[in-house]
């Protein structure tokens, strides 16, 4: 843009970065030199392909007749550029501005000065904390209704990378004219992401405010909205936070700030399905996808996200602790968020038999369905919570010979399996391994539920001369009685999930 009579200044911004706002969206000029005024300096903001990139170019037009003296200064303010299609898309990149004269008489060949204006750095960063649970406590799958132990942990990549937006000024990032620098029309947002839920989750709980992990009240991430999809079963689910601040200029620019959100996985009553759930974060809103060469500030940078023109706007790239990212929202490299595993039952029958005189009769019940007896909830003694009681479980049951002299002589798992209320019964003959006849010794079950009882009934074959029962023996289940000498079947760490016996009922 050439205006007769002025002279002219232009700004490349090298790199190819774009420039998403203009001076109605943000950009300012600061200055101390003196100018008329009936005729201002005035700033034209273009995107413009140069040498095949499409660059951001800002014109300073300045009024003849102003006398500048040494000392004095102009500064372009609050100049947002799209790093997202620039060389700046690489973490740690210096960013430049080139300065020329447009139409200076004595500037007859491009020779700009070029300046550092910026460096692209990593916005936040990801580290995701996972846990196991097991489909056999109250809901949320840990005992007593206490607290997950997994979350994500979102934190600054940089001081001042997060923004707030609200309407007290005085506390806000703002400008040499104390107008919000940039001109952001939203705070930073952020989309939390779980994906490959398995079905035995029924729903998953979002915290409604996480506060920063550094004074709990000066800055805080605010629920704003989930995905209106199933969460189960439709490949992910997700929630958008919004990043406020009391104080942006006094207390979050001089902090790098980080928030640990804790979205809480209830189970389904009766499922049995185990799975991993991973997690990832990307900032938001979006910027659209490449139009090409757009005008500063044009609707389509962003309509595709309904984020109209919205500001700042970042790339979709999902993002966790183990450096993974992804455009992709259902992408399998995430991080582990939760493994849901199995839970177990253990009992001991310390005396078995079977020969051409003895049988041995075998009953074991699952006892999970008993809400009829001692009511369907369970309330902790401690914090007062009531969660739903121990998901109702279903599940086959292997059992493990020890023979008295053979020692180890294999498995069995039963092809039905055990829903609550119901119970195994048998005669050892019927569950020896194929390549077991005759057995005395010791049988260990596991049952794929939780409250198991047995009870054992040896006698002759007709049942007639000699007979003798006995109830099987509980094994308390290793997360309790483990503590590092051995761990849970099928979980992970032993303080986090302990189990078994008169842990609910």
């Amino acid at each position: 843009m050439e205006l007769p009579g002025y002279s002219q200044i232009g700004f490349i911004y090298q790199n190819g970065v774009q420039i998403d706002n203009t001076i109605t969206t943000g950009i300012k000029l600061f200055t101390d030199i003196a100018f008329p005024t009936a005729t201002p300096p005035t700033i034209s903001v273009e995107n413009l392909s140069i040498t095949g990139r499409c660059t951001g170019f800002l014109t300073i037009n300045l009024p003849p007749g102003v006398a500048v003296t040494p000392g004095q200064f102009m500064r372009v303010e609050g100049v947002r550029g799209r790093i997202d299609l620039s060389d700046g898309i690489t973490v740690n990149t210096d960013l430049f501005v080139q300065l020329q004269s447009i139409n200076d008489p004595a500037a007859n060949q491009f020779n700009p000065d070029t300046v550092r204006v910026a460096k692209s750095l990593p916005p936040l960063t990801i580290d995701v904390s996972d846990a196991s649970i097991l489909l056999c406590f109250p809901s949320i799958g840990t005992v007593d209704g206490e607290p997950p132990s997994y979350y994500i942990n979102i934190k600054e990549g940089f001081v001042r990378a997060f923004v707030n937006y609200d309407n007290n000024i005085a506390t806000n990032r703002a400008d040499s004219y104390g107008a919000r620098l940039g001109e952001p029309t939203t705070a930073t947002r952020f989309r939390v992401v779980l994906n490959s839920i398995p079905s035995s989750v029924s729903t998953v709980e979002w915290p409604s405010v996480v506060y920063n992990n550094t004074d709990g009240s000066s800055s805080w991430l605010q629920y704003s909205s989930k995905r209106s999809n199933p969460e189960i079963g439709s490949g992910y689910t997700y929630a958008e936070y919004i990043f406020y601040s009391s104080n942006q200029t006094g207390w979050s620019d001089t902090h790098v700030e980080d928030f640990d959100v804790r979205p809480v996985l209830l189970l389904a009553s009766g499922a049995t399905t185990t799975g991993t759930v991973l997690a990832a974060v990307t900032m938001r809103p979006f910027a659209g996808t490449d139009e090409g060469c757009e005008d500063p500030g044009g609707s389509n940078q962003s309509s595709s996200n309904n984020f109209t023109a919205a500001r700042p706007r970042f790339a979709t790239l999902y993002q966790s602790s183990n450096g993974v990212t992804s455009t992709d929202i259902t992408s399998t490299s995430f991080d582990l968020y939760a493994t849901i595993v199995r839970c177990n039952c253990f009992l001991l029958f310390t005396y078995v038999t079977k020969d051409s005189f003895f049988n041995t009769g075998l009953a074991i019940a699952n006892t999970t369905g008993d809400d009829e007896v001692f009511g369907a909830t369970v309330t902790d003694k401690i914090t007062g919570l009531t969660t739903g009681g121990a998901p109702n479980q279903i599940g086959a049951i292997t059992f493990y010979f020890y023979d008295k002299a053979a020692g180890y002589v294999g498995t069995t798992t039963t092809t039905a399996t055990y829903g609550p209320g119901t119970s195994f019964v048998a005669l050892l003959s019927q569950i020896l391994p194929s390549n077991v006849t005759t057995f005395s010794g010791y049988i260990i079950a596991k049952a794929q539920f939780q409250f198991c009882h047995g009870f054992a009934f040896i006698a002759d074959s007709n049942f007639a001369t000699v007979a003798q029962g006995y109830l099987a023996n509980v094994i308390p289940d290793p997360a309790i009685k483990g503590y590092g000498l051995r761990l849970p079947v099928d979980a992970g760490s032993f303080w986090l999930i302990p189990a078994g016996e008169s842990l609910n009922n």
